[in-house]
């Protein structure tokens, strides 16, 4: 599948997570989590809360089936499985939750007894074939708003402290959105795809190929379907920012 680059943090400034909050759901519904008996088991989260939908709401819940938990994942929005699209192809990835935890903030600076808090429920966490745990926020640039900012900031930091990560999904490109959907459809391993991708690897070799210079023969629908397939893992490696034709240039990934 595909590397991990793209998962490196990127860096904010640091803000004060004094008086912070940790709420997951292990059972029974979202409870404090107490540090202090180490890191909660991630692979048994379950979701603060359920998508929802109401006639105001900006968003639209998705049901979408992950290859790598091979269960559905509840999403709250297109945005979000456009990064589950994208995590799900991932090699490193090999664990996903969704609606993960509940982080408490007080609103203003320090913590006294009666103030507003501010709660925040980040989008997706990830836990990747070295244990490391990545928490992710889904929202569009025209929605990353002060309030917003403020919770990423505090989240960013709040995760920090504790070994974990934290990024923000802003959205892919039209063409790389319209090429993941595509290949999305082609996500599942067939029994076949193991014999044609010798075959395939055996002609290519190290040099680029095209999709015209796939063979023309009765089973070339398979041939092809295996190519997208192996594109969606990175077997085969391409630009995914430029649409896919007849004269896309492939490679097997070295």
């Amino acid at each position: 599948m595909g590397n991990c680059s793209s998962l490196t943090p990127s860096n904010t400034r640091d803000c004060d997570p004094s008086g912070c909050v940790w709420q997951f759901d292990v059972g029974g519904g979202p409870h404090a989590w107490d540090w202090t008996s180490g890191s909660p088991p991630v692979r048994e989260l379950m979701p603060v809360r359920g998508p929802r939908s109401t006639a105001a709401s900006r968003h639209v819940p998705v049901r979408a089936h992950s290859v790598t938990t091979g269960a559905e994942v509840l999403l709250e929005s297109g945005l979000e499985h456009d990064l589950l699209r994208e995590l799900d192809r991932l090699e490193c990835v090999n664990w996903i939750v969704a609606q993960p935890l509940r982080l408490l903030f007080e609103r203003g600076a320090g913590m006294h007894r009666g103030h507003a808090v501010r709660r925040h429920v980040p989008d997706l966490l990830t836990v990747t074939s070295d244990g490391s745990v990545t928490v992710w926020d889904a929202r569009p640039p025209e929605r990353q708003d002060e309030r917003f900012l403020e919770s990423v900031q505090r989240t960013r930091t709040a995760c920090e402290e504790r070994g974990w990560r934290h990024r923000v999904f802003a959205g892919h490109s039209a063409v790389k959105r319209a090429n993941l959907m595509w290949l999305h459809g082609f996500r599942n391993p067939e029994p076949w795809h193991l014999v044609i991708r010798m075959e395939m690897a055996r002609a290519a070799g190290a040099q680029f190929f095209q999709l015209r210079q796939l063979p023309d023969v009765a089973d070339r629908q398979l041939i092809v379907a295996t190519l997208w397939h192996l594109v969606w893992c990175g077997d085969v490696q391409v630009d995914l920012e430029r649409p896919l034709t007849t004269e896309t240039a492939f490679q097997f990934k070295v």
